[in-house]
């Protein structure tokens, strides 16, 4: 998981689909207060799915595996659309004033909402059995304390699920060489049990491996450097950079390479022809 900075919708087309989205969210509040459980458009909120795949880089933002064409992607609600349960997938129960004690209703007035989607690979977003462990999403989301279920009140909310548009993921991670996770925050433990990023064998296999790559790619530049083999060095440093800049599969591990590597050359006092564009996000 890396931090990524979640774009303005400016375009023509997005600039409608963001009114057409305010609109409907009115109309599941006001269904909402004459008694009547809110229906969400499916169609409505799927429509971000090109914005939401090209500002992750077709990864999913939870797990990074790369998302094809062919394969599924689901547009994940954040704060879940239509009910909330519990990390047992027990229905949470909350007191509405016109509604009495009943399941939480979800985040019904976000389900449109551009900042609380994002593009998710299936693994992540839906319930999973991964050698009798739960792992998935769900309509699970865990909170300390307080719960929001009217408009407004998720302001007060303290989320335990790591979103990476608002959150740096290293603040609350560690990526491990062998492809685990290490939590370093209750945030990051949460995260991590609830998708369940350490139970994937193939998951934790390909992060393992993208760390091994990324190394092997970055001594090969300093190596080519000091050869002065101008064209392999160009062809590596776009490699190089393609991670470092999150564009490829789990660069999280990548980048925990490269920054390895670039610290024992300082420790050294070696000079680094340095490859990167800028500061790490």
């Amino acid at each position: 998981m890396i931090k990524i900075d979640r774009p303005s919708l400016s375009d023509p087309a997005g600039i409608e689909l963001l009114q057409r989205a305010g609109a409907a969210r009115q109309v599941l509040i006001d269904t909402f207060r004459r008694k009547e459980k809110p229906s969400v458009d499916e169609s409505l909120y799927k429509a971000y799915k090109k914005y939401l795949l090209e500002a992750f880089h077709h990864k999913c933002a939870y797990c990074e595996t790369v998302i094809s064409v062919n394969q599924p992607v689901d547009v994940e609600h954040y704060r879940p659309k239509n009910r909330v349960t519990d990390n047992k997938f027990k229905p949470i129960q909350v007191t509405y004033d016109d509604w009495g004690t009943v399941g939480h209703m979800g985040y019904f007035w976000l389900a449109y909402d551009w900042d609380n989607l994002l593009p998710s690979c299936i693994d992540c977003n839906r319930f999973r059995l991964h050698d009798d462990e739960i792992g998935g999403k769900g309509d699970r989301f865990p909170v300390a304390n307080f719960r929001a279920c009217l408009p407004g009140e998720e302001k007060k909310e303290a989320p335990l699920l790591v979103n990476p548009t608002l959150q740096d993921p290293n603040l609350h991670f560690e990526f491990l060489e062998d492809g685990t996770m290490r939590g370093l925050t209750d945030e990051g433990y949460e995260t991590i049990v609830l998708l369940g990023l350490n139970l994937r064998e193939h998951l934790v296999r390909a992060r393992a491996a993208a760390f091994a790559a990324s190394r092997r790619a970055l001594r090969e530049f300093l190596d080519e450097v000091g050869r002065n083999n101008s064209t392999i060095v160009d062809n590596i440093r776009d490699e190089v950079n393609s991670i470092w800049e999150g564009r490829v599969g789990y660069s999280a591990y990548g980048r925990k390479a490269i920054k390895g590597i670039l610290h024992q050359y300082a420790r050294s006092g070696l000079p680094i022809p340095m490859p990167l564009p800028g500061p790490q996000k």
